[in-house]
């Protein structure tokens, strides 16, 4: 299979990261603002190009690049080892770089170049871009993908209008300008390519009526030639971009759209304002022996990162039902029942079998009843009548940089042995437990792992019950693989590439893989909501290959997990700083239940809470529910002493926590939501009502972990205020001292 670069110049305005992502490399044009000369998006950005083009008397100009520019990228493709080029780019009838392209090829030696004349530009370019760098790929050769490209042509369009024609008619980029220009620059003309030129399509006295024109013809390209893409393109317009999207999403219910821009060198050409409406077909279609029955002969590739490596409902899937059809007649996706009911009921999504988590309605169509799962119903409905959809074709592939980690942290004794495990473990394809204390830096152990991991070409999923934790995690995944495509998953938080190679999620969105990951590693594996929901293990067991790695987190695990046949055990029983657990203390406070209900706090816990505020020492403060945390809040707001309170239905909880963590707010009253997932540097902890059942050893170990976790500040104090001591209070002490005693293991 022959190695093929995609090259495309910068008026497809394919972003940077998209580039990287997809392999693609770009070649700027430029333009020319008085004396001085910029490189496209390179050296100069949309927006301040529209801010000087507005300050200008006169207009901008542009140029193709210099044929050494050409002749440089292609010269270091070759070095790399690409045995061919396909140069895509803008019509060649509105700029010379085709043919640049073309002439570049005589002067390079080592490396086969064919050049492709898109015959439009902007958003639509970008479409043969993209397509052709997923065929390639997919292994098909430059000539191959060239066939296609051409096909492709015949099931793109167009349309814009502009706000003023003097910049076309001066660039001399208007097929007819002088003829036409005179009657026409008091109208909103619709405009379109022909043949690579721009030319008028129709005469239009208002912007308003000129968009309805438009919608009438994508309507009518929609309806022929069966749309499954629109983008909208604006030159500095975004809000009028956005409102044309709500209309058409109003109209094209089933159609994804999306938004692009005009850049520096095709704003130029338009001017501020202008408009356009592409649409496009990518599926390619061949027509196999069945007489009836057409079916893909490249699987689309929107769909395919889409769906790829889950298992979905046709409504979760923003693509036609006929789509989906057929790319099932040609093998690359199957369906099976969301609800099976042999013997009994179960839900393939969540795995629920309980009789009384089942409800049922009677068909319109038929006199039966049909069943649904009430146990998932918050992801949608999962019914007797629902199929799920799944990936069967190859999945999609992502370049992998030679060195992914960019940490450059160092590791304690105790970490390195347990990430070495951890790589161990990869490797086999065997499952392992790093049982480590809270701030021993379990996520740095995991790091030459997921590199590892990321090397051999695996897909990695790291899944946490709570939302907070993938929120915390997120940044520092960013941070330590800059160059690895990731995606963060929680609720409200959904609308990532779901195909990336790394994955961090809540172990709820998890339910919505299926068979994707080679390698999966499980945080705080003993946190509700977890341990307590089957259907939550159920979709990370689903989501896992069958011969996938497992990787569990935990400073607190189950006797029951510890003791798990095949599961290698490691510990990290000290912080990576080396320093002590702090110990909790415990002290007694009095009838606190009683002292709320007279709007007072606890002496002693006032005292605690006063004495921090005062010497700017964060405290945070964890109460049993969040009716207690409401009595607290209140009476402090009465003393007037600054402070949050959040729980998890807090509408504002994140924005509470960052000026938590940044020192802005000294003082956090919480529930058991941040017990774990969240670091504050100097942080003292404090727990009102210690003996409530809800405050387990595991609980209060997790939560006497927040003090102390930072080098510069590895002591604190942790304090169990109490209207009677438990056995869970002074195991979770207990707990603290062994793992204090313990020695780390070389």
């Amino acid at each position: 299979m022959k190695k093929t670069a995609i090259v495309t110049d910068s008026t497809a305005y394919i972003s940077d990261e998209t580039a990287k992502e997809q392999d693609i490399h770009i070649i700027p044009l430029n333009v020319v603002i008085g004396n001085e000369a910029y490189q496209e998006l390179v050296d100069l950005g949309t927006e301040q190009f529209y801010q000087e083009m507005a300050a200008n008397e006169v207009l901008p100009t542009t140029s193709q690049p210099a044929i050494g520019n050409f002749v440089q990228l292609f010269e270091s493709l070759a070095k790399d080892g690409y045995e061919e080029i396909i140069s895509i780019h803008l019509s060649s009838k509105i700029s010379g770089t085709y043919q640049t392209a073309l002439s570049a090829d005589d002067m390079v030696e080592g490396v086969e170049i064919l050049g492709f004349d898109t015959e439009i530009s902007c958003a639509p370019q970008s479409y043969f871009v993209l397509e052709a760098a997923r065929l390639a790929r997919d292994g098909q050769t430059a000539a191959e993908i060239i066939k296609h490209l051409q096909d492709l042509k015949q099931r793109v369009m167009a349309y814009f209008m502009v706000d003023d024609l003097n910049h076309l008619h001066r660039g001399g980029r208007l097929s007819g300008a002088q003829r036409i220009v005179g009657n026409m620059l008091k109208i909103k003309p619709i405009l379109q390519f022909v043949e690579g030129e721009i030319v008028p399509y129709e005469k239009v006295r208002t912007e308003k009526k000129a968009l309805s024109r438009i919608f009438d013809l994508l309507k009518e390209d929609a309806d022929s030639r069966k749309v499954t893409e629109i983008t909208v393109i604006h030159a500095n317009r975004i809000e009028k971009a956005q409102e044309i999207v709500s209309m058409l999403k109003g109209i094209h219910t089933d159609i994804p759209i999306s938004i692009s821009f005009f850049g520096p060198v095709i704003g130029t050409h338009l001017g501020e304002g202008s408009i356009g409406i592409c649409c496009s077909n990518h599926v390619f279609r061949s027509v196999k022996s069945l007489p009836d029955h057409k079916l893909v002969n490249v699987p689309w590739e929107p769909l395919r990162r889409f769906l790829a490596g889950r298992r979905l409902t046709q409504k979760e899937i923003p693509f036609p039902q006929s789509i989906l059809e057929e790319h099932e007649l040609a093998g690359y996706i199957q369906h099976t029942q969301g609800l099976t009911s042999s013997p009994h009921h179960m839900c393939k999504r969540c795995g629920n079998k309980d009789p009384s988590l089942f409800g049922r309605f009677n068909s319109p169509l038929k006199q039966e009843h049909i069943y649904y799962c009430r146990h998932c119903l918050a992801l949608g409905k999962i019914s007797s009548t629902t199929r799920l959809y799944t990936w069967k074709a190859p999945t999609p592939t992502y370049v992998i940089p030679s060195k992914p980690l960019q940490w450059t942290g160092t590791l304690s004794t105790g970490q390195s042995n347990a990430s070495n495990q951890v790589i161990k473990a990869i490797q086999e394809n065997s499952s392992i437990l790093v049982w480590a204390v809270c701030g021993a830096g379990k996520t740095e152990v995991l790091f030459h792992g997921i590199e590892a991991a990321l090397l051999a070409g695996k897909r990695v999923l790291l899944a946490t019950p709570r939302t907070d934790v993938v929120k915390e995690l997120a940044p520092r995944f960013k941070k330590a693989f800059p160059e690895v495509k990731q995606a963060a998953l929680y609720g409200g938080h959904t609308k990532e590439d779901t195909s990336a190679p790394l994955i961090l999620a809540t172990t709820h969105q998890v339910m919505r893989f299926y068979q994707a990951f080679d390698v999966v590693i499980v945080d705080e594996v003993d946190a509700f909501p977890y341990t307590f929901d089957p259907s939550l293990k159920y979709g990370v067991l689903q989501a896992k290959k069958t011969d996938a790695c497992e990787v569990y987190l935990s400073a607190t695990p189950s006797k029951e997990l510890r003791n798990e046949a095949n599961l290698r055990v490691v510990r990290i029983p000290r912080r990576y700083h080396g320093y002590d657990l702090p110990v909790p203390r415990m002290v007694w406070c009095g009838n606190w239940k009683k002292a709320l209900q007279k709007e007072r706090v606890p002496k002693v816990v006032m005292q605690w809470i006063i004495e921090h505020v005062n010497q700017r020492t964060p405290a945070l403060l964890f109460v049993p529910s969040i009716y207690v945390l409401d009595q607290v809040s209140a009476v402090l707001t009465t003393h007037q002493i600054r402070h949050a309170a959040v729980h998890s239905a807090s509408e504002d909880r994140h924005t509470h926590i960052e000026s938590f963590r940044a020192a802005r707010l000294p003082l956090l009253i919480t529930t058991t939501i941040l017990e774990r997932g969240i670091t504050i540097p100097r942080v003292d902890i404090a727990v009102l009502g210690a003996e409530a059942d809800l405050f387990t050893e595991s609980a209060l170990v997790q939560i006497s972990g927040r003090v102390g976790r930072d080098h510069l500040a590895p002591t604190g104090d942790a304090v169990f205020f109490h209207y009677g001591k438990t056995l869970a209070m002074q195991a979770a002490i207990n707990h603290i001292r062994k793992m204090n005693e313990e020695e780390v293991q070389a």
